[in-house]
This record gives structure tokens, C-alpha cells and sequence, in this order.
């Protein structure tokens, strides 16, 4: 089949970045040809500096102003790996408008994973595309996987047009267990829960486009999206500093805190998707509160911890209690736990075939909506 996947394919964030790869990677290995349709309707932006007048932000505008090559790199490197990584449909769609006048041609569309259901875009151009709206259902499979409403609740406002969208679908699955149970509250519909696309594949499938880092010696990690609910994350990571002395290499999202800078003895403002995955495999220890941050600490099994995400740790907790290492986040802690947490090693032997489980199960999901 010829499969077309819209999904949020062009920011400069890891995860988003590798989901994508990982999805149309996938469909592929499944004997599909797969491109994402290509859009540039809410470009993705990249590091942007502080407005705050706090000193801390100040100095971190400073930094980044005096590494402005390595923010070149940046944007340079996730723009490589779009061109040559992610399959796109040869035409480039910048309003949504286009897209309904000359839509591509595809025997089957899956709206891939990310947070492409959340209702807010149903105000934008992009909630129609993300429910395939443009599709005609009669013509062409549509399929889901991995969507996110990125929400607990949806508003009455937009029940119906979700319900609408919902019912067109001849597959679906969700990544999160809450969307599971929204879609049968919204439409009586039962959704697979699945994984998210990076899990699909095995960590041999990643060596191909890992670049190792150009750091020496051994290191830990530090992939921070918040610094947590009273600095509860910053806090364990300087407690793991102390507690294993080795050096602390810090690689950042878009927007990051100061008071990590403080934390770090490398800062990487340069890494695109690759050498992220370069960073993880060859760490000793990583610390991070990233979702994806902690698949790949699982995928290339290394000893890692972290703290929950104040607002977004769902799909990480969801993924940790599956296979076991629910532990490894760090909820109640003094040093006392974090290095009994260190010291206890993660039996990978055991870890392995339950995400394995997990893996054959979200495939056979995935090869039933594209055969059906």
C-alpha cells in the first residue's frame, strides 16, 4: 500500500523528530511505502531568547549569544535529518486550503503520534488536517496511531466535531490511557492502546543514524524539560553529580532554565536527533524527565532515573509500570534513595520481553489496520 502519515514532523524537538522516523520506518519494514505529508502550515521555531529580566536569564542569553554557531548547527542538523530521514510527499502544503484542493493520493492516512488531537488546534488549520478531515473515508483507509488529546477533559465546545472526526476512522489507537477512555466516552468506540513509534523499533534499528559524541571519558546525561515542582528534578540530578563524580554533560530542549547551567560541565547547544541518540547510548547514567529521553535510556538500557513531569508524565508512567521500572522515577527521595536507586542495577533480562510483549502487540495492531 501507499501510506501517508501527517503528523507534527518539522520542529526541532528530539521527540518529534524520532517519532516520525521511527513511524514511517516501521510502515516500511512492513512492506508499505510511506511518506508524511509534507506541511509547513505552523512552521516550528528554534531557540529563542529569554524576555525575563531575572540575571539568571540574562547570563543564559549571554551564553547562547556568545555559541550562536553551535544554535547554526542546531537548526542545521535537525534540517539534514529531515531531508534525509523522514520520506515527505513531494508537494509542500502551506495552508490547509491547499491540502483540500489538491490532496495527495494515498490507498491509506495514519495520523501519527504526538499530541495532534489536542482540541486547541480544532481552532486552528492544523486540527483538520490531524483528523484527516481532507480523506475521503470511502476511498482511503484511515487509521491512527499513537495520537494524544494532550488533555484530561475535553470541552463541551468541542465534543461533537471530535465525535464527527472520531467515526470516520477505520482503525483506532491512542498512546495514553486516558485517550483511550475519552474516545469511548466521546464516541462508544474502543481504541487500542499502544506504544509510542520509537518502541517499535529495536535499538539495532537506531545504529544506522547515532553520531557518538565528541565528549571523553565517562559522563552522565542530563536531558531536563522542567526543573520540576519545587526544583525536585535539579535537586536529584545534583545529588547523582555529587554521588557519582563524574562529569555532567547537559543537552537542552527548545526553552530551558538557567539554573542548569550551573549543574553542567558540557553544554551541547548543538545536537541534532542523531547525536541526541549518541549522547544517550554512550552515557554511563542519564537524568532526564523527557518522555523520550527515558525510552531510549530503556532501549539502549542504561541506568537511568528521574523525577515525574509535573504536567505531562503520563505516557512515561504509563510506559515504566508496564515494563516495570516504575522505581526509576524518583518521586519522594532524600541522597539516601537516590543512591540506593543508583546502585540498584536494572535487570534489562527481565525488561526485555515484556516491552517485547508490548512491541508484538502494537505491530499486530499496526499490520491488521493496514491490511484490513
Amino acid at each position: 500500500m501507499d501510506v501517508g502519515v501527517t503528523t507534527i514532523h518539522n520542529h526541532l524537538n528530539y521527540g518529534a523528530a524520532l517519532q516520525v522516523y521511527a513511524l514511517t520506518k516501521t510502515v516500511q519494514r512492513l512492506g508499505h511505502v510511506c511518506k508524511v505529508i509534507d506541511n509547513d502550515i505552523e512552521p516550528g521555531h528554534g531557540r529563542r531568547y529569554s524576555r525575563s529580566r531575572h540575571p539568571g536569564e540574562h547570563v543564559k542569553n549571554l551564553y547562547m549569544a556568545c555559541h550562536h554557531r553551535a544554535g547554526r548547527r542546531f537548526w542545521s542538523r535537525f534540517n539534514d535529518f529531515f531531508q534525509n530521514f523522514i520520506p515527505k510527499t513531494e508537494q509542500k502544503y502551506t495552508t490547509y486550503e491547499e491540502l483540500t484542493v489538491s490532496p495527495p493520493v494515498f490507498d491509506a492516512f495514519i495520523t501519527g503520534s504526538d499530541q495532534v488531537w489536542n482540541p486547541g488546534l480544532l481552532d486552528r488549520q492544523l486540527g483538520a488536517l490531524y483528523h484527516l478531515a481532507f480523506a475521503d473515508q470511502e476511498k482511503t483507509r484511515l487509521i491512527s496511531y499513537a495520537p494524544s488529546f494532550g488533555v484530561s477533559e475535553i470541552s463541551d465546545r468541542y465534543v461533537k466535531r471530535i465525535q464527527n472526526y472520531l467515526l470516520r476512522y477505520h482503525s483506532i489507537s491512542v498512546r495514553e490511557s486516558r485517550g483511550k477512555e475519552i474516545i469511548k466516552e466521546i464516541s462508544g468506540r474502543d481504541a487500542k492502546h499502544v506504544l509510542d513509534p520509537t518502541l517499535l523499533l529495536t535499538p539495532d534499528c537506531y545504529d544506522s543514524i547515532i553520531n557518538k559524541p565528541d565528549v571523553d571519558g565517562e559522563y552522565m546525561l542530563v536531558y531536563p524539560m522542567e526543573v520540576g515542582d519545587n526544583f525536585s528534578f535539579y535537586r536529584v540530578v545534583k545529588a547523582v553529580k555529587k554521588l557519582l563524580g563524574i562529569r555532567v554533560v547537559m543537552v537542552f530542549p527548545l526553552s530551558f532554565h538557567h539554573r542548569w547551567m550551573l549543574l553542567a560541565d558540557k553544554i551541547v547547544l548543538d545536537a541534532g536527533p542523531k547525536e541526541f541518540l549518541g549522547l544517550i547510548k554512550y552515557a554511563s547514567c542519564v537524568c532526564t524527565n523527557s518522555f523520550h529521553g527515558t525510552v531510549f535510556s530503556v532501549l539502549f538500557q542504561k541506568n537511568f532515573l528521574g523525577t515525574p513531569h509535573s504536567r505531562t508524565n503520563a505516557r512515561s508512567y504509563s510506559l515504566l509500570e508496564k515494563i516495570g521500572l516504575l522505581d526509576r522515577q524518583l518521586s519522594d527521595w532524600d541522597e539516601q534513595s537516590v543512591q540506593e536507586t543508583l546502585n540498584q542495577q536494572i535487570s534489562y533480562a527481565n525488561v526485555a520481553p515484556l516491552l517485547n510483549t508490548e512491541r508484538d502487540q502494537s505491530l499486530s495492531y499496526l499490520q491488521k489496520a493496514l491490511s484490513a
